[in-house]
C-alpha cells in the first residue's frame, strides 16, 4: 500500500548492490594484501578482516574472517568476477611487485569511494517513508483489529443470548413432555385401577353365582334323594305284594351282585329246556329294546303314551312310571344280559357268549346316542368290561378310546349323570394301565 514506490527505481537498486559489492571486495582484498606481505603465503592461516572507515560504519557492515589456503591471494582474486579491474589485476598479480599491486588497489579504492552522496540521502528518505507507511499500516491494522474485535464481541453476545434462549426453550419443551408423560402415566394407572375393580366385582359376582348354583344343585340332589327314598319304600312295599314272575327283574335292578347267580340258573334251564331260551330272550328284548339294540321313534300317529310304552315304560295307577324307575329297570336287564354272556355253560354249547356282547357293543356305537345310551354303556362295561378286555385286548382298548374321544362328546345333555360315570370309568381304566377290575358277585361259588 504505502510501500509501492519503495525502491521502484532500478538504477538505485543496482547502485546499492554495486556499492555494497565494491566495499566488501575492497575490504577483503586490501586486508588480504596487507596480511600476505608479512606472512608466508604457502601456509594456511585464518585472518580476521575489519574495515574501520566511516563509510563502512555508516552502512553497518560487520567484521569478516577468511581462511587462507595455499596461494590465497591468487585464489581469492580469481573468484572475484564482478569488476574488470580485478580481472586484470588477477592476471598480472604474479608478475608485478607488491608495491605496484598496492598502488593499483589504492587507486581502485579512491575511484570506488567517489560515489554520489545523493544516493545515501535518497536511500534514507525511502527508508523513512517506508517506516512512516509501516507505522500507518500498524495504526490502520490496530483500528481494524479493534473494530473486528468489537464486531466479534457483539456477535458472541448475540450468540450467547440465542444459546440461552434455545436452552430455555429446550427446558420448557422437556418440562412439557415430562408433564404429559406424568399425566399419561397417571391416566393409565387410574384405568388399571378401574379395570382391577371391575375384575374384582366380576369375580365376586361369579363366586356368588357359583355358590347359588351349588346350593341349587344340593337342593335338587336332596329333593331327588328324598323322592328316590320314597320310591324305594314304595317298591319295597310293592315287592312284598308282587307276584313271583317279577322277582328276577326287581332283584337285579336293586342288587347287581345277584345277576351272576341268576345267570347261572338261567344257563342251567337253557340246557334242560331249549325252547325256554327263545321265550326268555324274546321277553328280555321286549322289556329292554336297547339290547337289540333299537330306539323308539315318535310319529304323528303315535301319542306320547304310546311312544313311552314302546320303549318299555309301565303304566301305574298314578300314570306312566317315573324316569328314574324306568332307568333302574333298564339297568337291571342290561346287567343280567352282561352276566349271561360271560357265564360258562356246563354243556359247552352256550348260545350267549362274548361274541354276542361284542356284536351288541359294535351295533349300539354305530347308532347316534340317545339319553339312555350312556347308561346302557356304563352298565355293560361295569359288568362285562373285565372279560371283554381279557378276550379282545387291544381291540377293546380301541373301542374305549373311541367312546371317550368321539362318542361321549355326541351324548345329549340330558344324560349328564350317566355320561359322567362313563367318562370317569374310562379315565380310571387308563390310570390303571388298561385294566378293569372284575365285578362284584362274579365268583359267587
Amino acid at each position: 500500500m504505502g510501500t509501492i514506490g519503495l525502491f521502484s527505481d532500478d538504477s538505485s537498486d543496482s547502485e546499492v548492490e554495486v556499492q555494497t559489492k565494491i566495499i566488501e571486495k575492497r575490504v577483503v582484498e586490501r586486508k588480504v594484501i596487507k596480511t600476505v606481505k608479512h606472512k608466508n603465503i604457502n601456509k594456511r592461516h585464518t585472518v580476521p578482516i575489519i574495515k574501520h572507515s566511516k563509510h563502512v560504519k555508516s552502512k553497518g557492515i560487520p567484521s569478516y574472517s577468511i581462511t587462507l589456503p595455499v596461494n590465497p591471494l591468487i585464489k581469492e582474486i580469481r573468484k572475484t568476477q564482478y569488476v574488470n579491474g580485478w580481472r586484470r589485476l588477477s592476471n598480472n598479480i604474479e608478475k608485478e611487485s607488491w608495491s605496484e599491486a598496492n598502488f593499483k588497489i589504492k587507486e581502485f579504492e579512491d575511484r570506488s569511494i567517489n560515489i554520489k552522496p545523493s544516493f545515501n540521502e535518497s536511500l534514507q528518505k525511502e527508508i523513512e517513508k517506508t517506516q512512516r507507511n509501516l507505522s500507518n499500516l500498524t495504526i490502520w491494522g490496530k483500528t481494524i483489529r479493534e473494530k473486528e474485535i468489537q464486531k466479534m464481541n457483539k456477535m458472541n453476545d448475540r450468540m450467547n443470548k440465542e444459546i440461552e434462549d434455545c436452552i430455555k426453550y429446550k427446558k420448557q419443551q422437556e418440562d412439557l413432555i415430562e408433564k404429559k408423560r406424568k399425566e399419561e402415566q397417571e391416566r393409565k394407572l387410574k384405568e388399571e385401577k378401574e379395570k382391577e375393580l371391575q375384575r374384582k366385582k366380576i369375580l365376586e359376582q361369579q363366586k356368588l353365582e357359583k355358590e347359588k348354583a351349588i346350593q341349587k344343585q344340593k337342593q335338587e340332589q336332596e329333593a331327588k334323594l328324598k323322592e328316590q327314598q320314597k320310591l324305594v319304600k314304595k317298591e319295597e312295599e310293592k315287592k312284598k305284594a308282587a307276584p313271583n314272575d317279577k322277582q328276577a327283574e326287581k332283584e337285579v335292578s336293586l342288587n347287581k351282585t345277584m345277576a351272576f347267580p341268576m345267570a347261572h340258573i338261567i344257563n342251567i334251564i337253557f340246557n334242560s329246556h331249549e325252547p325256554f331260551f327263545k321265550i326268555f330272550m324274546g321277553r328280555l328284548y321286549k322289556k329292554c329294546i336297547y339290547l337289540i339294540p333299537r330306539y323308539g321313534y315318535k310319529t304323528k300317529d303315535k301319542t306320547d303314551e304310546q311312544c313311552l310304552k314302546e320303549i318299555g315304560y309301565k303304566k301305574t295307577s298314578e300314570g306312566m312310571e317315573q324316569e328314574s324307575r324306568y332307568n333302574e329297570r333298564m339297568e337291571g336287564m342290561i346287567t343280567l344280559f352282561s352276566a349271561l354272556i360271560q357265564t360258562p355253560n356246563s354243556s359247552g354249547n352256550s348260545k350267549l357268549d362274548m361274541k354276542t356282547g361284542w356284536t351288541w357293543l359294535a351295533r349300539i356305537l354305530n347308532i347316534p346316542p340317545r339319553q339312555i345310551t350312556s347308561l346302557a354303556l356304563i352298565t355293560f362295561l361295569e359288568i362285562a368290561g373285565n372279560e371283554m378286555i381279557n378276550v379282545y385286548g387291544k381291540q377293546m382298548h380301541k373301542i374305549l378310546k373311541f367312546i371317550i374321544n368321539t362318542y361321549i362328546p355326541m351324548a345329549p345333555k340330558e344324560s349328564i349323570a350317566a355320561t359322567t360315570r362313563l367318562k370317569l370309568f374310562i379315565e380310571e381304566y387308563n390310570k390303571k394301565g388298561g385294566r378293569i377290575d372284575p365285578p362284584k358277585g362274579k365268583n359267587f361259588n
